[in-house]
């Protein structure tokens, strides 16, 4: 599953710490994610195609594949037959499709674990020789609005475009979704796409493609300039990669008049360059499997180490694994401390003896936390996917020095 942890704040965690305009921070994570991968996607999404394909046939002599691109697919790459058997009765089948304006967008499958909410997609744009622009516009579990993860989505991207050439799309959508923020045993889950069809020809700009220094990045992008500029006024909607190429008034830090933004295309475009439809599904999500499956574990009050506390907040075991939070805060007149310690070290999840657990985590979250006395400290969330015969006696979050022993707190897990 590609999830970096870097990319994998959440948006309530972004709304508290930065409080800004609606959708906002959403629009930003994509700019800062384009610009730091825009060479390298494309070619992981077209590994990513050939391996899924291996990886079916593979699974497919061994008996147990799945008829189609499933969401325990999406959540694992390859899963195992034993987390299919573990997971599966947390599953539900769906085989949804929509099409509107000759989008398709298929749904086989959902997982919901009391933790962890997620879902399979296949978008297809079924005459690719006339593109849209898809944006997801309202996600829904229970009347409750989810985000979209940001990581290889459709949302706020041509079919065809940058991320598909051929205007076909294949991943899935994962967010946190603790089981006591829904009531009842069935929730609602709405999705609805806003498709938009150009009322303009599409004009993408030319790849950079070789290294260059500043002088040459500048002349470059000069040179860019100077063609957007002639393709708009030939009446163009022209695109940089997946960002759309604009006027813009000049100012200290922008010469050009010209930028390249990502965001809602009707805060980009004038009404009349687009028309826009509704694609909408919905489904019923049984949270009885989850109920059932999910278990707290018990964690002490706190634990106490020579600059600093730790305290679970949360302790839940699935079958599909293990879902830490942690606060951690400073000792009185140990802050500096704290400072440097945190800073040179780092945080993982381990057995009781302190080694390390190496499985990459489905969600992984840690920032800033201000505690109510006015002390800052950190705040750690994570969700691991560790099967159940390979959890340890007792599982930690635990913090891992520059030098020094790891400091571990403890939970049973049996």
């Amino acid at each position: 599953m590609k999830h970096p942890i870097e990319n994998r704040l959440s948006q309530d965690s972004l709304r508290r710490l930065y409080p800004l305009p609606e959708g906002f921070t959403q629009r930003t994570q994509y700019t800062l994610q384009t610009l730091s991968t825009q060479k390298e996607l494309p070619m992981k999404r077209k590994l990513s195609f050939a391996l899924v394909f291996l990886l079916l046939v593979l699974l497919a002599f061994g008996g147990y594949a799945l008829s189609q691109w499933g969401v325990l697919d999406f959540l694992f790459q390859t899963p195992s037959k034993e987390q299919v058997e573990q997971l599966t009765p947390l599953t539900q089948e769906l085989n949804i499709r929509e099409t509107v304006d000759n989008i398709s967008l298929h749904i086989n499958s959902v997982f919901y674990d009391g933790e962890s909410f997620a879902l399979d997609w296949t978008i297809q744009n079924q005459q690719p020789k006339e593109p849209r622009y898809v944006e997801i516009t309202r996600y829904e579990v229970g009347g409750q609005r989810i985000w979209s993860d940001g990581n290889d989505s459709f949302d706020s991207q041509w079919l065809p475009g940058y991320f598909s050439k051929d205007g076909t799309m294949r991943d899935g959508e994962y967010t946190q979704l603790p089981l006591e923020k829904l009531t009842g045993d069935r929730q609602q889950v709405n999705m609805e796409l806003s498709v938009y069809t150009p009322a303009k020809p599409l004009f993408y700009l030319e790849e950079n493609e070789q290294e260059m220094n500043e002088e040459e990045q500048l002349a470059w992008q000069a040179k860019q300039n100077m063609v957007g500029k002639q393709k708009l006024e030939e009446g163009y909607i022209v695109m940089d990669a997946d960002m759309f190429f604009v006027p813009f008034p000049t100012d200290e830090h922008n010469d050009t008049g010209f930028a390249r933004v990502i965001g809602p295309l009707p805060s980009i475009l004038r009404e009349g360059d687009y028309t826009v439809n509704t694609l909408s599904l919905s489904f019923e999500l049984d949270l009885s499997a989850a109920r059932q499956a999910r278990k707290a574990l018990t964690a002490r009050e706190a634990y106490s180490f020579d600059f600093m506390t730790t305290r679970y907040t949360k302790v839940v075991q699935t079958p599909a694994g293990i879902y830490l939070s942690m606060l951690i805060k400073p000792l009185p007149g140990k802050e500096t401390l704290f400072e440097q310690m945190d800073s040179q070290g780092q945080w993982a999840v381990s057995d009781g003896e302190g080694s390390k657990i190496d499985i990459w985590p489905l969600n992984y979250e840690g920032h800033g936390y201000d505690f109510p006395d006015g002390v800052f400290g950190r705040q750690y969330t994570i969700a691991l996917p560790i099967p159940k015969q390979q959890v340890p006696e007792e599982i930690s979050l635990t913090f891992y020095p520059a030098d020094g022993a790891p400091y571990i707190s403890p939970i049973k897990t049996k």
